[in-house]
């Protein structure tokens, strides 16, 4: 070997050490999820967590099974489907869509009742809830139920 690939040989050798000990010191440096949060039990740190000897923050009351005719829709889709759900507190309704079908149901106590909207043929990808302007609507109609779909 000439002196010259000696030379260009303890370079890249060099270089190779100098890059991994960046890397290693790099690798080193980074939390994880649960140290991070262990880490914000300090006040100096951004992140803040639960303190495990604290009760839990929520606590399940009660629970209800999902209509009947929501879990027939979504089992007749094979699990295939597109499936969202979500509640809106200030009507206190749940609601369910199952592919371009859209649910609406009382999540604080069950009357019965759980209409279905299949108008779009669309796919439905996001559900929300307007307050009416006073005004445009009959006095009774104080919240609007709105979604979209992929087209």
């Amino acid at each position: 070997m000439s002196w010259e690939e000696e030379i260009v040989m303890r370079d890249v050798t060099n270089a190779g050490l100098v890059v991994s000990d960046r890397i290693g010191r790099e690798v080193a440096a980074q939390l994880d999820v649960e140290e991070a949060l262990e880490a914000s039990r300090y006040a100096s740190h951004p992140y803040t967590s639960h303190p495990r000897e604290w009760p839990p923050l929520v606590e399940v009351a009660d629970t209800w099974d999902l209509p009947k005719v929501l879990v027939e829709r979504y089992n007749a889709a094979g699990g295939e489907g597109n499936a969202l759900c979500g509640i809106f507190p200030e009507i206190r309704r749940a609601w369910a869509s199952v592919d371009n079908s859209l649910f609406l149901w009382r999540f604080d106590k069950w009357d019965g009742q759980c209409p279905e909207y299949t108008g779009e043929e669309q796919v439905i990808c996001a559900v929300g809830l307007a307050k009416s302007k006073p005004g445009i609507f009959v006095e009774a109609i104080q919240y609007l139920s709105d979604f979209s779909n992929a087209s």
